[in-house]
């Protein structure tokens, strides 16, 4: 237990983080040029701009639209007659997953529903189902106001009264919207034409249909030829698809936006090229398995994986194979292998004995065949190796008749015989064959086409959704915080040359709202403020500062200093004002905040690698874990990942003591981070951080910190922003992957 103990304290007590809450744009941008009032109103001492925040609440509660001349619609769904609609609404369910005996009550009901966002329109209808244990997707059909504008759909999340994204896409030739989805629930089509809810729209998810598809053309299998040429790696025409699509939610709002040459940190544009290329090659696999539905095998992209070797590589290698799987062998399987037989005469009375043992012994549902089948699809390796367990079992099934018994085979032969029929001919092997083939056709005419096309529609329907989920993520990243600071730098008892100047950010879009990005130096020559990615880049991603003595030099747009800067997310600051080399010696104070750990992000019953991180695999998760776990028990691992949890996101007081050695730019010290008042957990007084000894390295503005014990090491790297303050980051390594990781800032408030 001690040693844990250290081991996890230490880690709490150095684990260091920066956040924020930041402007997600102004509701309406400001055009108009600003007054020498409307500034002086607006430009405040230490900050920029006013506080433009707003998420729109809609007071409209979700209810039964009494007004609505559609009134309830009810009807009773069955495997022949699937479907229920009236006026342009409808919901089908899909046969495989009925029984003869089901028989499921669905009712339609007109709803009155809030607005996810401003001025939008709503069209929402809520979707019931009685007597059902129905575990199939539904296609649900709902029509948009014909009024231009953007179209979107979603469906209403009574739990957080949100409309939240759902797969859809736009049938524009019909003024309506067709959902896939696997569950029942409030569903909507929404139009919108403000552009004043541009940043809401962009991020909300709800206005991203896969009508991107259809402006491809050839493009996706050109992706894809590329990506198997570099081992199912996004390569670049994925990353410029991803790029255009991402850049049609600026051009949505008014900004042409080019992401190459953006004022921003290498790192970032890096992780920012790497989600571009996942949404290219998402989208295209998508289009992938829609060449596969339609059968279009001259597609460029068919054609590519039909000749390709070792897809399963990766994770878009996996899914694509999955994809191709389902194309080039189930589907032609059910298309081309039928046959037909032609047994008759005295020959008959063996085809009803075999009927009827299928009917009484070994009778399959379409259910039972999809679960089979799914089971075979989902171990296969290969296409080929798909198309030869599918054959060895449909071969296997329609001959366990002839595999049973001479007296199992007789007794069948004798009931048949007492219903009426005449008497079998001899039966042969050659009469056994044409029996079980002539099975295995109707097998497949009836009953397994449908299977095979509700596994290929399974099977777009999840690639529908991984392109969805790389939308959210690059939607996420776009609206990740970023804390930006500015500071002049102060020389001894020299006077500052910038205290209260204003200050603006340039250049700026047209569309920008002036007051977001305008504020003044205060006596300390300190200005900050918080914006997303999302609102820095649609207001034209500036990249200067610039200084103005007065309001008159603003207008006339006559900066005294002009200060380039590139944007490091979550923070960034900038100094004015040349930084010298400086002894790091004394007392640091600050604050650290966990952003990134395996204890507050993995389900300890069901461990996964966080994609994208570098807090290694599921396998390197589950081996530490079972480690921990089987030394400490489970009980204490999860208290652990309770106190984490907690710790998350929370500013940390932090103390830093440097004390410089003999060696040069060498310095020894101790690190004390202080859990304890912050955690909101009930054992918080049990997580007392203790001073931890660290060596640290001092050269060109930079330092690097290790707290190395016998039970844990540690790494700090921090960059110098002004004589007296520091910004950093934090890792926290348990052989390849990391424990927790992070930021850290700390100010100098003694020198000696």
């Amino acid at each position: 237990m001690k040693k844990l103990k250290i081991f996890i304290m230490m880690i709490i007590c150095t684990s260091m983080a920066l956040s924020g809450c930041g402007s997600k744009g102004v509701d309406k941008a400001q055009t108009s040029e600003p007054t020498s009032k409307a500034l002086e109103e607006y430009i405040q001492d230490g900050i920029f701009g006013i506080d433009t925040t707003r998420e729109y609440k809609d007071t409209q509660a979700l209810e039964v639209d009494q007004d609505s001349d559609f009134t309830i619609q009810k009807q009773v769904l069955t495997p022949d007659n699937g479907r229920i609609q009236h006026k342009g609404v409808s919901l089908e369910i899909d046969a495989v997953f009925m029984s003869e005996e089901d028989n499921i009550t669905m009712e339609v009901t007109k709803m009155k529903a809030p607005k996810p966002l401003e001025n939008a329109v709503v069209s929402a209808y809520k979707f019931t189902a009685s007597n059902s244990n129905y575990d199939g997707l539904y296609t649900i059909t709902i029509p948009y106001d014909t009024t231009e504008g953007i179209v979107g759909a979603g469906y209403f999340n009574k739990s957080s009264n949100k409309w939240e994204p759902v797969v859809y896409e736009i049938d524009e030739a019909n003024k309506q919207v067709i959902i896939t989805t696997d569950h029942l629930s409030t569903y909507g089509a929404f139009t919108i034409t403000n552009e004043g809810t541009r940043y809401a729209r962009i991020s909300s998810g709800l206005f991203e249909a896969h009508n991107h598809m259809s402006r491809q053309g050839s493009m996706h299998g050109e992706i894809i030829q590329e990506a198997l040429g570099n081992e199912m790696t996004p390569g670049q025409k994925a990353v410029d698809l991803g790029s255009s699509i991402v850049g049609d939610w600026f051009t949505a709002t008014g900004v042409i936006m080019e992401f190459e040459g953006l004022a921003y940190s290498s790192e970032y544009l890096s992780d920012l090229s790497d989600i571009f290329g996942n949404i290219g090659l998402a989208l295209s696999i998508a289009q992938l398995a829609s060449d596969y539905s339609r059968g279009d095998q001259q597609a460029m992209a068919i054609n590519t994986f039909n000749t390709a070797q070792g897809l399963a590589i990766g994770k878009w290698g996996t899914k694509a194979l999955k994809v191709s799987m389902i194309g080039v062998t189930a589907i032609d399987y059910s298309l081309n292998k039928l046959i037909e037989q032609v047994i008759g005469g005295r020959e008959e009375v063996w085809f009803k004995a075999y009927d009827r043992y299928y009917n009484d012994r070994q009778k399959r549902t379409g259910q039972d065949w999809y679960h089979r089948i799914k089971q075979l699809h989902d171990h296969a390796s290969t296409p080929e190796r798909f198309q030869a367990l599918l054959e060895t079992e449909l071969n296997m099934y329609t001959y366990l008749f002839w595999q049973e018994d001479e007296a199992v085979i007789a007794e069948y032969q004798s009931d048949v015989m007492n219903h009426a029929w005449s008497g079998g001919g001899g039966l042969n092997q050659q009469l056994k064959e044409r029996i079980a083939e002539e099975y295995k056709s109707n097998l497949l005419r009836y009953t397994l086409e449908p299977v095979l096309r509700r596994i290929e529609k399974e099977v777009r329907y999840e690639q529908f959704l991984e392109y969805q989920e790389e939308l959210r993520k690059a939607r996420d990243e776009l609206n990740r915080v970023i804390t930006f600071e500015v500071q002049e730098e102060s020389r001894g008892n020299e006077e500052l040359d910038y205290a209260g100047y204003i200050i603006q950010l340039g250049p700026l879009a047209d569309s920008a709202d002036y007051r977001q990005w305008t504020g003044r130096l205060n006596k300390d020559g300190y200005v900050q403020t918080k914006f997303t990615v999302l609102g820095h880049l649609a207001a034209g991603a500036p990249n200067e500062i610039r200084l103005y003595e007065t309001i008159k030099d603003l207008e006339n747009e006559n900066p005294e200093l002009t200060v380039a800067f590139t944007v490091d997310v979550p923070n960034t600051r900038v100094t004015i004002g040349q930084i010298e080399d400086v002894d790091l010696t004394g007392v640091w104070e600050g604050y650290s905040v966990i952003t990134d750990s395996v204890f507050a992000e993995q389900d300890l019953s069901n461990i996964q690698a966080k994609e994208g991180s570098s807090i290694g695999t599921a396998d390197e998760f589950e081996a530490f874990f079972e480690g921990c776990e089987d030394e400490f028990g489970e009980a204490i691992m999860l208290m652990i990942q309770d106190i984490v949890k907690g710790l998350m996101h929370k500013d940390i007081p932090t103390t830093i003591e440097f004390v410089k050695t003999e060696q040069e730019n060498q310095y020894s010290g101790y690190i004390h981070i202080r859990p304890e008042e912050v955690t909101d957990s009930a054992i918080g007084d049990d997580i007392r951080g203790e001073r931890a000894p660290f060596k640290a390295i001092y050269t060109d503005g930079k330092v690097s910190i290790t707290v190395d014990t016998d039970d844990s090491i540690m790494y700090y790297f921090g960059d110098l922003q002004s004589e007296d303050h520091i910004t950093g980051t934090f890792n926290a390594p348990h052989g390849e992957f990391d424990i927790m990781a992070g930021t850290w800032r700390a100010t100098r408030v003694d020198n000696e």
